[in-house]
């Protein structure tokens, strides 16, 4: 990931890159989003929930970032993950199936809900099966 990457190398910059293709990912496509809502039902505010918090500690990482504090982006990123594995947890398994989707990756760009469920156009990373990660 762009973000564990540049934590690891003091790469700032990268660090804020990272955190803004999460804070601005892509909405869910508009023929997405009517199934997913089916789905979750009274869930759908839970499944916001986590989406908020994601986005606004993306937004927090990429402050920390540009201000070079290393061990406020780290908490937030420790953060955001925490969300993130939560979110898919709760989620993945419901909106697999009702969408129809096969995983492709599990973090690639904004995050792994967002590749499982709603695959980015322009992402051509396919996921292997057996590696944690996308090549992305």
């Amino acid at each position: 990931m762009v973000i564990t990457d540049g934590l690891l190398t003091d790469d700032f910059e990268r660090v804020v890159q990272g955190a803004a293709s999460i804070a601005d990912h892509a909405p869910v496509p508009d023929l997405q989003a009517p199934l997913t809502a089916a789905e979750l039902g009274p869930d759908m505010a839970a499944f916001k929930q986590f989406d908020d918090l994601v986005h606004q500690l993306a937004l927090s990482i990429a402050d920390a970032a540009r201000e070079r504090d290393r061990g406020q982006a780290v908490a937030d990123f420790r953060q955001m993950m925490e969300g993130c594995l939560a979110c898919q947890t709760t989620f993945k398994s419901r909106l697999a199936i009702v969408l129809g989707e096969t995983p492709r990756s599990f973090f690639c760009g904004a995050c792994w809900l967002r590749c499982y469920t709603f695959p980015m156009p322009e992402c051509n990373n396919e996921y292997d099966g057996q590696s944690t990660f996308c090549s992305r």
